[in-house]
Parts: C-alpha cells; structure tokens; sequence
C-alpha cells in the first residue's frame, strides 16, 4: 500500500512538471495528477483508519539489543495488530 501511495505520488507530481513544460491543452494531465493526489490521500485515510502501518505507535526509548529486536518481531507475528513500537515496550517490560 505504501510503494502505491509513493508511486501516485510520483504519477502526479511528473504529470504536474510535464504540463508545466508543455502545452497548455494537454488537460488530461491535470486530471491525472489531481486523481494521484487524491487517490493518494484516500491510502493515507486508509491506513490511518486502519491502523495497519507496521510503525505505528510510540516506542517509550532507549537502546534495543538484537535479541530484543528479534522477540518484537516474533510477538509480531503472532499478533499482527499490534505494532512493531508496542512490541519493543512489551519486550521491555518483560525483560
């Protein structure tokens, strides 16, 4: 979903720069980077809805070993909504 929103991204911003250094009577150009910006805002809304961004979450801080890092992952795994941030605290707390 995230390489989606970055690639309409690029889409509209291309369509914008190539409207800009051509004709003025290209109109379609400015449909399509309007539909990318919009199309990409309607994935942030999504997602945020969603709560399906992997990053999402505070991380309370502090250094994280790799084992740490490892057990974070796995209890991703084993439940996927929960964030990779909240995974680190739980590890934490445990340790």
């Amino acid at each position: 979903m995230r390489l989606l929103r970055i690639a309409l991204s690029w889409i509209a911003f291309l369509a914008l720069v190539i409207y800009l250094f051509t004709r003025p009577d290209h109109d379609w150009l400015i449909f399509v980077a309007l539909a990318g910006i919009v199309l990409s805002e309607v994935f942030n809304w999504i997602d945020r809805k969603n709560g399906s961004d992997p990053l999402r979450g505070s991380y309370d801080g502090g250094k994280v070993t790799d084992e740490q890092i490892k057990q974070a992952r796995r209890l991703r795994e084993e439940d996927p909504s929960i964030s990779i941030p909240e995974a680190l605290n739980q590890v934490k707390r445990n340790a």
